[in-house]
Protein backbone atom coordinates (compact mmCIF):
# COMPACT_ATOMS: atom_id res chain seq x y z
CA UNK A 1 0.00 0.00 0.00
CA UNK A 2 1.63 3.31 -0.69
CA UNK A 3 1.40 6.09 0.69
CA UNK A 4 -0.61 9.26 -0.59
CA UNK A 5 0.20 12.62 0.75
CA UNK A 6 -2.25 15.86 -0.55
CA UNK A 7 -2.82 18.92 1.50
CA UNK A 8 -4.81 22.12 -0.06
CA UNK A 9 -3.66 25.36 0.91
CA UNK A 10 -6.15 28.40 0.32
CA UNK A 11 -3.88 31.81 -0.89
CA UNK A 12 -6.98 33.92 -0.93
CA UNK A 13 -10.37 33.55 -1.99
CA UNK A 14 -10.78 31.81 -5.34
CA UNK A 15 -7.11 30.58 -5.31
CA UNK A 16 -5.30 27.47 -3.68
CA UNK A 17 -1.73 25.82 -3.74
CA UNK A 18 -2.05 21.77 -3.95
CA UNK A 19 0.84 20.29 -1.76
CA UNK A 20 0.49 16.15 -2.80
CA UNK A 21 3.66 13.45 -3.20
CA UNK A 22 3.88 14.23 -6.61
CA UNK A 23 4.42 18.00 -6.05
CA UNK A 24 2.66 21.34 -5.96
CA UNK A 25 -0.01 23.05 -8.02
CA UNK A 26 -2.17 26.26 -8.15
CA UNK A 27 -5.61 26.20 -8.89
CA UNK A 28 -8.25 28.89 -9.30
CA UNK A 29 -11.65 28.21 -8.36
CA UNK A 30 -13.38 29.49 -11.41
CA UNK A 31 -17.10 29.23 -9.81
CA UNK A 32 -15.42 32.14 -6.61
CA UNK A 33 -13.96 33.85 -9.25
CA UNK A 34 -17.11 34.12 -12.02
CA UNK A 35 -18.97 35.16 -8.39
CA UNK A 36 -16.37 38.24 -8.15
CA UNK A 37 -16.61 39.47 -11.21
CA UNK A 38 -20.51 39.18 -11.40
CA UNK A 39 -20.69 40.80 -8.03
CA UNK A 40 -18.26 43.81 -9.46
CA UNK A 41 -20.32 43.78 -13.07
CA UNK A 42 -24.05 43.97 -11.13
CA UNK A 43 -22.51 46.68 -9.01
CA UNK A 44 -21.65 49.05 -11.72
CA UNK A 45 -25.13 48.03 -13.60
CA UNK A 46 -26.60 49.05 -10.72
CA UNK A 47 -25.20 52.54 -10.93
CA UNK A 48 -25.73 53.03 -14.32
CA UNK A 49 -29.38 52.02 -13.74
CA UNK A 50 -29.57 55.06 -10.72
CA UNK A 51 -28.06 57.30 -13.16
CA UNK A 52 -30.69 56.51 -16.07
CA UNK A 53 -33.28 56.40 -13.87
CA UNK A 54 -32.23 60.11 -12.68
CA UNK A 55 -31.88 61.30 -16.00
CA UNK A 56 -35.08 59.52 -17.43
CA UNK A 57 -36.93 62.04 -14.12
CA UNK A 58 -35.31 65.09 -15.21
CA UNK A 59 -36.21 64.44 -19.14
CA UNK A 60 -39.76 63.63 -18.52
CA UNK A 61 -40.29 66.20 -15.82
CA UNK A 62 -38.56 69.20 -18.28
CA UNK A 63 -39.54 68.19 -21.75
CA UNK A 64 -43.35 67.54 -20.22
CA UNK A 65 -43.36 71.28 -18.37
CA UNK A 66 -42.00 72.71 -21.80
CA UNK A 67 -44.25 70.89 -23.78
CA UNK A 68 -46.93 72.11 -21.95
CA UNK A 69 -45.58 75.88 -21.71
CA UNK A 70 -45.19 75.75 -25.48
CA UNK A 71 -48.45 74.42 -26.63
CA UNK A 72 -50.49 76.89 -24.08
CA UNK A 73 -48.50 79.64 -25.85
CA UNK A 74 -48.76 79.23 -29.20
CA UNK A 75 -51.95 78.28 -29.35
CA UNK A 76 -53.14 82.05 -29.22
CA UNK A 77 -50.67 82.22 -32.64
CA UNK A 78 -51.79 79.47 -34.76
CA UNK A 79 -55.23 78.98 -34.52
CA UNK A 80 -58.28 79.98 -31.63
CA UNK A 81 -59.98 76.37 -30.32
CA UNK A 82 -63.13 77.46 -30.91
CA UNK A 83 -62.30 77.24 -34.61
CA UNK A 84 -60.33 74.37 -34.38
CA UNK A 85 -60.66 70.91 -35.69
CA UNK A 86 -60.28 68.14 -33.52
CA UNK A 87 -59.85 69.80 -30.14
CA UNK A 88 -59.77 66.81 -27.98
CA UNK A 89 -56.42 66.19 -28.89
CA UNK A 90 -55.08 69.46 -27.70
CA UNK A 91 -57.22 69.00 -24.49
CA UNK A 92 -55.89 65.67 -24.22
CA UNK A 93 -52.46 66.25 -25.27
CA UNK A 94 -52.46 68.86 -22.01
CA UNK A 95 -53.44 66.45 -19.98
CA UNK A 96 -51.04 63.80 -20.95
CA UNK A 97 -48.31 66.56 -20.01
CA UNK A 98 -49.53 67.41 -16.92
CA UNK A 99 -50.19 63.57 -15.81
CA UNK A 100 -46.41 63.11 -16.69
CA UNK A 101 -44.82 65.94 -14.76
CA UNK A 102 -47.42 64.47 -11.72
CA UNK A 103 -45.91 60.95 -11.75
CA UNK A 104 -42.91 61.89 -12.35
CA UNK A 105 -42.90 63.90 -9.05
CA UNK A 106 -44.25 60.66 -7.27
CA UNK A 107 -41.98 58.62 -8.74
CA UNK A 108 -39.40 60.89 -6.47
CA UNK A 109 -41.53 59.93 -3.45
CA UNK A 110 -41.85 56.22 -4.60
CA UNK A 111 -38.51 56.01 -4.82
CA UNK A 112 -37.33 57.50 -1.28
CA UNK A 113 -40.06 54.99 0.57
CA UNK A 114 -37.94 51.78 -1.68
CA UNK A 115 -34.75 52.90 -0.84
CA UNK A 116 -35.83 52.80 2.86
CA UNK A 117 -37.73 49.53 2.40
CA UNK A 118 -34.19 48.16 1.32
CA UNK A 119 -31.66 49.40 3.54
CA UNK A 120 -34.82 47.66 5.98
CA UNK A 121 -34.51 44.24 4.61
CA UNK A 122 -30.37 44.64 3.71
CA UNK A 123 -30.01 45.44 7.85
CA UNK A 124 -32.39 42.17 8.47
CA UNK A 125 -30.57 40.21 6.61
CA UNK A 126 -26.83 41.28 7.27
CA UNK A 127 -27.09 42.85 10.75
CA UNK A 128 -29.82 40.38 12.08
CA UNK A 129 -28.92 37.39 10.12
CA UNK A 130 -32.93 36.82 9.27
CA UNK A 131 -32.65 34.71 6.08
CA UNK A 132 -36.19 34.84 5.48
CA UNK A 133 -35.30 39.09 4.45
CA UNK A 134 -34.33 37.69 0.91
CA UNK A 135 -37.54 36.64 0.12
CA UNK A 136 -38.95 39.84 1.21
CA UNK A 137 -39.97 42.14 -1.78
CA UNK A 138 -40.21 45.81 -2.20
CA UNK A 139 -43.38 46.88 -3.13
CA UNK A 140 -42.22 50.90 -3.69
CA UNK A 141 -39.41 49.39 -6.01
CA UNK A 142 -41.99 47.83 -8.17
CA UNK A 143 -44.07 50.72 -8.27
CA UNK A 144 -41.54 53.14 -9.02
CA UNK A 145 -40.45 50.97 -11.97
CA UNK A 146 -43.91 51.19 -13.43
CA UNK A 147 -44.77 55.29 -12.43
CA UNK A 148 -41.61 55.30 -14.78
CA UNK A 149 -43.36 53.77 -17.56
CA UNK A 150 -46.62 55.69 -17.17
CA UNK A 151 -44.76 58.70 -17.03
CA UNK A 152 -43.10 57.62 -20.44
CA UNK A 153 -46.37 56.61 -22.12
CA UNK A 154 -48.08 59.82 -21.51
CA UNK A 155 -45.15 61.73 -22.83
CA UNK A 156 -45.64 60.16 -25.93
CA UNK A 157 -48.25 60.52 -25.96
CA UNK A 158 -49.01 63.52 -25.56
CA UNK A 159 -46.43 64.70 -28.17
CA UNK A 160 -48.47 62.68 -30.62
CA UNK A 161 -51.55 64.43 -29.90
CA UNK A 162 -50.07 67.65 -30.38
CA UNK A 163 -48.13 66.77 -33.27
CA UNK A 164 -51.53 65.47 -35.25
CA UNK A 165 -53.37 68.77 -33.68
CA UNK A 166 -50.67 71.01 -35.29
CA UNK A 167 -50.69 68.50 -38.62
CA UNK A 168 -54.80 68.85 -38.83
CA UNK A 169 -55.28 72.53 -38.43
CA UNK A 170 -52.23 73.77 -40.14
CA UNK A 171 -54.12 74.30 -43.86
CA UNK A 172 -56.86 76.36 -42.17
CA UNK A 173 -54.46 78.08 -39.79
CA UNK A 174 -52.48 79.28 -42.85
CA UNK A 175 -55.91 80.57 -44.37
CA UNK A 176 -56.50 82.49 -41.54
CA UNK A 177 -53.31 83.77 -41.70
CA UNK A 178 -53.89 85.46 -44.66
CA UNK A 179 -56.93 86.77 -43.83
CA UNK A 180 -55.15 88.55 -40.98
CA UNK A 181 -52.85 90.08 -43.43
CA UNK A 182 -52.93 93.56 -43.02
CA UNK A 183 -52.74 95.50 -46.40
CA UNK A 184 -49.88 97.64 -47.39
CA UNK A 185 -50.66 100.93 -46.84
CA UNK A 186 -49.03 103.45 -49.26
CA UNK A 187 -47.68 106.54 -47.88
CA UNK A 188 -49.69 109.40 -48.32
CA UNK A 189 -49.76 111.17 -51.90
CA UNK A 190 -47.19 114.77 -51.72
CA UNK A 191 -49.67 117.39 -52.82
CA UNK A 192 -48.32 119.16 -55.82
CA UNK A 193 -47.96 123.25 -56.16
CA UNK A 194 -51.63 124.52 -57.41
CA UNK A 195 -50.38 127.89 -59.61
CA UNK A 196 -52.23 130.96 -58.00
CA UNK A 197 -54.08 132.86 -60.91
CA UNK A 198 -51.84 136.01 -61.40
CA UNK A 199 -53.86 139.08 -61.97
CA UNK A 200 -52.03 142.37 -62.89
CA UNK A 201 -52.05 145.16 -60.12
CA UNK A 202 -51.85 148.41 -61.53
CA UNK A 203 -51.18 151.78 -59.88
CA UNK A 204 -54.39 153.42 -58.33
CA UNK A 205 -55.79 155.56 -61.25
CA UNK A 206 -55.84 159.62 -60.82
CA UNK A 207 -58.80 160.98 -60.92
CA UNK A 208 -59.58 163.48 -63.06
CA UNK A 209 -61.38 166.90 -62.45
CA UNK A 210 -64.90 166.45 -62.42
CA UNK A 211 -66.43 169.65 -63.98
CA UNK A 212 -68.47 171.77 -61.90
CA UNK A 213 -72.23 172.45 -63.04
CA UNK A 214 -72.36 176.18 -64.47
CA UNK A 215 -75.80 177.82 -62.76
CA UNK A 216 -76.79 180.16 -64.70
CA UNK A 217 -77.87 183.39 -62.04
CA UNK A 218 -79.54 186.40 -63.16
CA UNK A 219 -77.52 188.71 -60.89
CA UNK A 220 -77.24 191.72 -63.89
CA UNK A 221 -81.35 192.70 -64.22
CA UNK A 222 -81.28 192.95 -60.12
CA UNK A 223 -78.32 194.58 -59.81
CA UNK A 224 -79.90 197.26 -62.32
CA UNK A 225 -82.50 197.45 -60.82
CA UNK A 226 -81.32 198.19 -57.47
CA UNK A 227 -79.43 200.37 -58.80
CA UNK A 228 -81.78 202.55 -60.49
CA UNK A 229 -83.46 202.28 -56.75
CA UNK A 230 -80.55 203.48 -55.49
CA UNK A 231 -80.28 206.67 -57.84
CA UNK A 232 -83.50 207.55 -57.27
CA UNK A 233 -83.66 207.96 -54.33
CA UNK A 234 -80.34 209.61 -54.01
CA UNK A 235 -81.90 211.98 -56.59
CA UNK A 236 -85.24 212.66 -54.46
CA UNK A 237 -82.56 213.75 -51.89
CA UNK A 238 -80.72 215.72 -53.75
CA UNK A 239 -83.91 217.59 -55.08
CA UNK A 240 -84.98 218.17 -51.64
CA UNK A 241 -81.76 219.75 -50.68
CA UNK A 242 -82.30 222.42 -52.85
CA UNK A 243 -84.26 225.96 -52.69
Amino acid sequence: MGFRFQKRIRIFKGMNLNLSKSGSSLTVDVAEERKKVHADLKAELFKRQLSNSDNFDKAILTYSSAGLALSLGFLKDFIPITRADASWLLFLSWVLFVVAVVVTLASFISSQRGITRQLEINERYYLQLDDTALSAKNFFARFTDCLGYVAGAAFVVAIACSTIFVSINLERAAIMAEQKQVPLREGAPVPTIQQVPQTLQKGAPVPGIQQVPQQTTQGTGSAGASGSAVGSSNSGSAAKGKP
